[in-house]
């Protein structure tokens, strides 16, 4: 009974720990989107198509890394617990439905970055180790 005890704690421990973790690595950027912070679930809505506009109208644009772009694992993992192959299916196929616009896909943190500095409405995630202006940040709260 103390060992099931023991194993429980260790595992609901290591859970936490790595939710806590999640966006330690990985800043959310986004341009005229009405908001500077968010909640967690909410971003992952926002990121999966559940909203077309922002509160202020402006239309959701997401952007993405591309298969190329050395984080797109760690981020298709921590955006939508799923493969970057997963992800790029999943949204060929709400695209296809005529659901949502297509994401942005893009190379670099730094494409990233741009793009979403060229378009209001736009979101994504970047490492932090990026030149990232503060005027794009936005912060995710647990």
């Amino acid at each position: 009974m103390v060992f099931r005890l023991v194993i429980f704690v260790s595992i609901a421990f290591f859970h936490l720990a790595l939710k806590a973790q999640s966006f330690s690595n990985y800043q959310v950027i986004g341009n005229s989107i009405g908001i500077k912070s968010m909640d967690e679930a909410n971003f992952k809505s926002c990121m999966k198509g559940k909203n077309n506009f922002w509160n202020n109208n402006n239309q959701v644009l997401i952007v993405l890394p591309s298969s190329s772009h050395p984080n797109a694992e760690s981020i298709s993992k921590l955006i939508y617990n799923k493969s970057h192959t997963s992800v790029r299916k999943y949204w060929l196929s709400l695209v296809f439905q005529g659901r949502v616009a297509s994401p942005k896909f893009c190379d670099t943190d730094q494409e990233i970055i741009e793009f979403i500095q060229e378009k209001k409405g736009a979101i994504g995630i970047v490492s932090k180790s990026s030149n990232i202006p503060d005027n794009l940040k936005i912060t995710i709260q647990p």
